[in-house]
């Protein structure tokens, strides 16, 4: 009897997985002529730069550099702070067991912590601990039997509905922006910046038919010495509000989409004089990089299994594994941390800003609850009115313990094979209260769940019919009342007993949709002819 198989081919999630790695990278820096001999640094801080990423077989290649600022006392009895750049290259490649080109990878950089060796007057080690981190997600193309076409009428068919999430890749939007920032008039014209930081607040992202749209604040907090008095520093901040939009047409199975907006600066900020011909222009170029992708939801109704009455049926193919994401939420958990600042004051120093890091230690799926465990770091970089060090930082760390609310899909089970991602940032970093010996922060901790569960799915490849010989069909009993068992169904029942579940139905005089409990008793007659 020929066989036509109606086949689909569908991409699905194979497995995603984490990888993660440090490194230490270092270098000599050489005071560039023309700038004072060092004695005492006062701070280092380091910016890591991306050029290039390849991905290889097993080796994740990469290559960029670390922008390094330091501000340093000079020798002689200066007490004006003088700055330096320099940079470390980052050339370097991670080893990653069973990755494949074709493996979608999303890959992080995080500077953990710098240090820095004075060698001399004119020589600095500068080192930085960096850590590496990587989601691998690789996908296959699978072949699903949708349907089959034969001469025979009698053929009866199991069907099972799948409904597969998977992610596209991550694409990436960049905006170059360019800003003029007045510094006001009852602050102190720049003679030199110092530092300058930039960070985003109050994100928003929404999804339309045709496009994403975002919007945010560009905070910039500019450390710099005055032009009458190089001994005297001042901080500013500006706020800056941004958006765009990035044509993304949304199809019927879109479920999800992402979206993660990042800010850099495109080189050091140049100063300008204003309509009085004083120093007080800024002007900053940065670069908006909008990371996205969307997940795709497909559904499908598949054949798992065959049979026919009178006829021995020959199933070829395998059962293949595949993850398939169950739960995707964000949890806004809002926070506020009392920072022991002993030795500050507003009188005496002034706060140039504040920066939080937050680390996940641990989580636990217990339930419908999952507890996520980890710390958040805290750095406050401040300048001191009077005194040589007119540059210091604090810095602390504490505690979070959240529990967040997981549902997952109709028909899943708890303890199941499940792969849990969890990424926590913290954002929204103010200052609400600054008093002696004490800073009041309050800001926002974001928690991302995914919770990805390995499935097995039926693939048939061939199927192929021989007609029953009369020993064949005697083996099956003329007529029996049979008890159905806990879990059965009818279509199982019918499979063994050669029958059609059709005509279980009308024999017991039900409808063939319905479902017999246990225990439930129902007669069923061999069929001679088919």
């Amino acid at each position: 009897m020929a066989v036509d198989l109606i086949k689909k081919w569908m991409d699905v999630t194979r497995s995603t997985r984490g990888a993660n790695s440090q490194i230490v990278k270092e270098k000599d820096l050489i005071v560039p002529d023309g700038k004072l001999d060092v004695q005492k640094i006062l701070l280092l801080d380091g910016k890591i730069r991306i050029d290039h990423i390849d991905i290889q077989t097993n080796r994740i290649s990469y290559k960029g550099q670390i922008d390094v600022t330091i501000l340093y006392v000079p020798e002689g009895g200066d007490t004006s702070i003088v700055k330096m750049s320099g940079n470390i290259p980052l050339e370097d490649f991670m080893i990653v067991e069973n990755l494949e080109p074709s493996d979608r990878v999303d890959f992080n950089f995080d500077i953990e912590s710098m240090h820095y060796q004075l060698l001399n007057e004119r020589k600095i080690n500068a080192k930085a601990i960096i850590a590496l981190d990587a989601v691998i997600t690789t996908t296959k193309e699978i072949s699903i039997l949708e349907d089959i076409r034969t001469q025979n009428n009698n053929v009866e068919k199991k069907t099972e509905e799948i409904d597969i999430i998977t992610m596209l890749p991550f694409k990436e939007d960049k905006k170059i922006l360019k800003e003029e920032l007045t510094i006001p008039q009852n602050k102190p014209a720049i003679g030199e910046i110092l530092k300058q930081s930039m960070h985003l607040k109050d994100e928003q992202i929404k999804r339309t038919d045709d496009e994403l749209i975002y919007n945010a604040t560009v905070e910039i907090d500019t450390m710099y010495q005055s032009i009458e008095d190089e001994n005297v520093l001042d901080v500013v901040t500006h706020k800056v509000v941004i958006n765009g939009n990035i044509p993304l047409f949304r199809d019927d199975n879109e479920q999800y989409v992402f979206c993660e907006l990042d800010v850099m600066p495109t080189y050091d900020p140049q100063i300008s004089p204003d309509y009085d011909g004083e120093d007080r222009i800024i002007e900053t170029e940065y670069i908006i990089t909008a990371k996205y992708t969307t997940y795709g939801n497909e559904k499908a109704e598949i054949i798992n299994d065959i049979y026919c009455p009178g006829k021995k049926v020959d199933i070829s193919g395998e059962n293949q594994t595949y993850q398939n994401l169950i739960f995707k939420d964000t949890t806004i958990a809002p926070k506020k941390v009392n920072v022991n600042a002993q030795g500050l004051s507003p009188e005496n120093n002034n706060i140039f800003n504040a920066q939080m890091k937050a680390k996940v230690d641990d989580y636990m799926l217990d339930g419908e609850m999952l507890n996520v465990e980890g710390f958040t770091e805290i750095i406050i970089t401040y300048i001191t009115m009077n005194g040589e060090e007119k540059v210091g930082r604090l810095e602390d760390a504490v505690p979070f313990e959240i529990a967040t609310p997981i549902t997952l899909g109709q028909g899943q089970e708890r303890g199941g094979s499940y792969d849990i991602n969890v990424n926590v940032k913290a954002t929204n970093v103010n200052v609400v209260n600054y008093g002696k010996d004490n800073i009041t922060l309050d800001y926002i901790l974001e928690f991302e769940v995914e919770i990805h569960e390995t499935r097995n799915i039926k693939i048939i490849d061939d199927i192929s019919f021989e007609d029953m010989s009369k020993d064949d069909l005697s083996e099956y009993p003329s007529i029996i009342v049979y008890t159905i068992k806990p879990g059965e169904n009818m279509w199982e029942i019918a499979k063994r007993f050669n029958t059609t579940v059709e005509d279980i139905a009308e024999i017991n005089e039900f409808e063939k949709d319905t479902k017999l409990k246990g225990g439930e008793k129902v007669i069923i007659v061999k069929k001679n002819k088919f």
